[in-house]
């Protein structure tokens, strides 16, 4: 075109200078705390285990049974060796992988360091999206930096991400997919819908519930179209993108397994169209040890408000629960879509709590039998983090009235970390480091027609004895030795370990006067905690 001339354009840059910065410290604080962690671990949580089972089982789908022909396929259909989505197992795949080439240790510790590898490489990028969701809503990256920082440092959180759970992941996929969300309720794009939805698709193939966050962007979208801020049409528009999104990565998996599930715990509820409840370790692995139980005794709804508040606030860390209430009563006035979309995630989050601690109390009570109704720590994670999203908030407005230092809310983000890292640096289940040794000295005992009774779960687990999976006890035609793990506190208040499945039989062949076994093992020599059992059969 004659008289036509080209104008350079600069191109817009997505991370300024001092976004890199604040993003950097948070990485690097992120790493070096999991780093700490991951270096001073004693043993890995017990549902670990279970994932480490189903990362090997993907791998070698043969090692169970050779006599089988298998394909990971048919494992990932598999209820009982795979019940939970396959993306965890397989990032600690890829995270035992990693852990071959830098330590020289068994292949039972190889996949538990796995499992912390995956785990914590998804809490140092949950980084990237806590501080842009806080730096978005608040306008203000001083806000997104110290969410994010104080997210990473809580104890609760620390320990979680640290350790070999799925929680860490999940989250990850929840966090994006709220950031995803609130920038498209802000500018109307199809495509953040659509980025939302994806985002929300690989939370779910961590967990199912874990599509809570689109759920909730679903619900603000809903009402936004009955208040008639946003036309019917752009808001039925914006939902179908939504779900297409996260359909292009979940129905994949749906279809493979024929359901949304492989947890009957889900799929049983919805094919009886009843409410879907809470999905948790407990329903396919030991129970956790560590929460509210409801006991039977009083009003279980106040129960359940009581258990869901108290475990909130001790995994909050106190004071930034209250800092978060502070921020949520700060702000309300200019509370639009966007904070809607994150407070509505938090309601949603306390109805599956509420419908996790409402469940019917179980009938049968006895060691192994259905878990009672209860909440842990770990079930709050997501309202932490909304508690540490407005104690971000917060931080400069109440540093400005309370501080005559001009970085007074500096100081004060500093004062909750100090407060938190003490607790948050504590060595992981550094009390349960005797099944280890225990294991180690099982790992070279177990014959064949022999039977490991560890209501534990760790020692035989690092012996290799159920390496790929719980083995069935050889029958009393040909079984040799019994051998049984046991902790001599169990089942007391000090160690309160009275829903593990074997407890019982355990305690019953400890007691055995008519064959009364052998003490081989114990540990530490002086007070032992973890002790060992040998009971001969026969020779």
């Amino acid at each position: 075109m004659v008289g036509a001339h080209i104008e350079e354009v600069a191109p817009r840059r997505v991370v300024l200078p001092a976004d890199a910065g604040w993003l950097a410290l948070l990485l690097v604080a992120s790493i070096a705390l999991h780093a700490w962690l991951i270096g001073h671990t004693f043993v890995t949580a017990r549902d670990s285990m279970r994932f480490a089972r189903i990362a090997l089982n993907l791998e070698s789908p043969h090692a169970r049974n050779a006599a089988v022909h298998r394909s990971s396929i048919d494992v990932m259909k598999d209820t009982v060796e795979c019940p939970d989505p396959p993306l965890f197992p397989l990032l600690v795949l890829g995270g035992s992988k990693i852990a071959g080439m830098v330590t020289q240790v068994s292949r039972p510790e190889q996949m538990l360091i796995g499992a912390q590898l995956a785990s914590s490489f998804a809490a140092v990028l949950l980084v990237l999206p806590s501080y842009w969701l806080g730096r978005m809503l608040f306008a203000n990256r001083f806000a997104g930096f110290a969410a994010a920082l104080l997210f990473q440092v809580l104890p609760t959180v620390a320990q979680v991400t640290s350790d070999g759970l799925s929680d860490s992941t999940a989250m990850l996929g929840i966090v994006s997919t709220l950031l995803c969300g609130v920038r498209a309720v802000r500018t109307r794009s199809t495509k953040w819908f659509l980025a939302a939805g994806v985002a929300s698709g690989f939370a779910y193939l961590v967990r199912p519930e874990a599509m809570i966050g689109a759920a909730a962007l679903g619900f603000v979208t809903v009402a936004l179209a009955a208040r008639r801020t946003w036309p019917l049409r752009v808001a039925v528009g914006r939902i179908t993108a939504l779900i297409v999104g996260a359909m292009l990565v979940a129905a994949p998996y749906m279809v493979l397994i024929g359901g949304i599930s492989n947890k009957p715990s889900v799929n049983e509820p919805l094919k009886k169209l009843m409410p879907l409840r809470l999905m948790t370790a407990a329903d396919n692995a030991s129970p956790l040890l560590f929460g509210e139980w409801y006991s039977g005794h009083g009003s279980q709804t106040m129960w359940a408000f009581k258990a869901i508040a108290k475990e909130t606030v001790k995994a909050s860390h106190y004071v930034p629960f209250a800092l978060g209430l502070l921020g949520i009563v700060w702000w309300r006035h200019k509370f639009d879509s966007a904070f809607a979309v994150v407070l509505t995630a938090g309601v949603l989050q306390c109805l599956l709590l509420l419908a996790l601690a409402m469940k019917p109390m179980p009938a049968d009570l006895s060691p192994g039998a259905a878990v009672p109704p209860y909440v842990s720590e770990r079930h709050t994670l997501l309202l932490v983090f909304i508690a540490c999203l407005f104690t971000g908030g917060v931080l400069e407005p109440l540093a400005k009235m309370i501080s005559p230092f001009q970085r007074g809310a500096q100081l004060l983000l500093f004062a909750l970390v100090a407060s938190a890292l003490p607790s948050a640096l504590k060595p992981l289940h550094e009390n349960r480091a005797g099944h280890y040794y225990a294991g180690k000295f099982l790992e070279n005992q177990i014959g064949p027609h022999d039977a490991v009774i560890d209501p534990f779960e760790w020692a035989h687990y690092y012996a290799g004895y159920s390496l790929y999976g719980m083995p069935a006890d050889p029958s009393d035609a040909v079984l040799k030795t019994r051998w049984v793990v046991w902790e001599p506190t169990a089942g007391t208040k000090e160690n309160p370990h009275s829903r593990l499945p074997r407890l019982e039989a355990a305690r019953l062949m400890i007691n055995d006067g008519a064959n009364p076994p052998t003490l081989v093992f114990q540990w530490p020599e002086d007070h032992p905690k973890v002790v060992v059992y040998k009971q001969v059969v026969r020779k």
